[in-house]
């Protein structure tokens, strides 16, 4: 059994593939999954469901926190991409598998959110914002080796 360490988890943004801009001060981050519709064919008098897979998938998407800094170029393009969408390609790396070329998702996407945390008097916090990727398409996984 393998493990792979967690907080070695990178995300790159990029016009071409591979996305090669890294996204700085990753908090945590929820790789893409996906999902299969249910399709359902059950008649009348059946004795149990007989749903069939649908016939296009859903990637999903990817969402993660991030240490939020508004003068850094990268979250600030980030932020733009709420205001002027562009799809893109995005790269997940897990450099925690410990292999020369570490396994990878990677697809195309765009800024479905970018949400700032609130701040408060109360608390001591530091500047955080909530980001989600929409993917288009499918997901390429490569192994790592």
């Amino acid at each position: 059994m393998s493990v792979i360490a967690n907080e070695l988890t990178k995300l790159f943004r990029g016009t071409a593939d591979p996305a090669s801009t890294e996204i700085a001060q990753i908090l945590s981050i929820k790789p893409p999954g996906g999902e299969v519709k249910k399709v359902p064919t059950t008649v009348l008098g059946a004795t149990a469901q007989t749903p069939r897979p649908g016939k296009i998938p859903d990637s999903g998407e990817v969402t993660l926190r991030i240490q939020y800094d508004p003068s850094l170029a990268g979250h600030i393009t980030l932020a733009d991409r709420v205001k002027t969408p562009v799809v893109e390609w995005w790269m997940v790396r897990y450099d925690g598998d410990g292999l020369t070329t570490p396994a990878r998702d990677r697809f195309q996407g765009y800024v479905l959110n970018f949400s700032p945390n609130e701040s408060e008097a109360e608390d001591e916090n530091n500047l955080e914002a909530d980001l989600t990727i929409q993917i288009t398409g499918s997901v390429n996984r490569v192994a790592g080796s």
